[in-house]
């Protein structure tokens, strides 16, 4: 996401930090209806995305 110009200070802030405190963020899986299996951190290597490549992804 893009930081829009006219966001407030703390929105600013808190989008510099996300990729910083993505790893403190877990994904329950539950029923799986609300899981991006490929974007959510529910996997302990973190998200399968960063993992694999798009032709990776393309081929599961």
């Amino acid at each position: 996401m893009k930081l829009p110009p006219d966001c407030s200070w703390t929105m600013r802030k808190l989008l510099k930090l996300r990729v910083q405190c993505q790893s403190f963020v877990k994904h329950s899986i539950g029923d799986g209806q609300g899981t991006f299996l490929y974007l959510d951190n529910w996997h302990p290597s973190g998200p399968l995305y960063k993992l694999l490549s798009d032709q990776g992804i393309a081929n599961l």
